[in-house]
């Protein structure tokens, strides 16, 4: 299977799973990067990484309360509001992506 095809399979179940709106996966800046990437090389350029940075920083699953919803960018470019969660993905003890879902 193709990286590609992958990706679009851990996405679509991971919002099936978590009965989410919009999923996706994001790369945290590193040496080879400075900004948030996808697995597929997408920029994300009106990413709020607050919450995945939280995420990165703790290792640990994070999420804004329903009080807190944000104002989020959908994959489509719409903005909504809604709730995020972000859960870090672990090799080796270190984060290597973060999963985002948007409900």
């Amino acid at each position: 299977l193709s990286p590609q095809t992958v990706y679009d399979l851990v996405r679509s179940s991971a919002t099936r799973l978590l009965r989410g709106g919009v999923s996706r996966i994001l790369i945290p800046p590193n040496e080879l990067s400075s900004q948030w990437t996808t697995p597929a090389g997408e920029v994300l350029t009106e990413l709020d990484d607050e919450l995945p940075r939280r995420a990165q920083a703790s290792g640990h699953a994070c999420t804004n309360s329903r009080h807190e919803a944000l104002r989020v960018t959908s994959h489509h470019g719409a903005r909504d509001d809604g709730s995020r969660l972000c859960v870090p993905l672990l090799v080796r003890q270190q984060v290597i992506a973060i999963l985002e879902v948007t409900h």
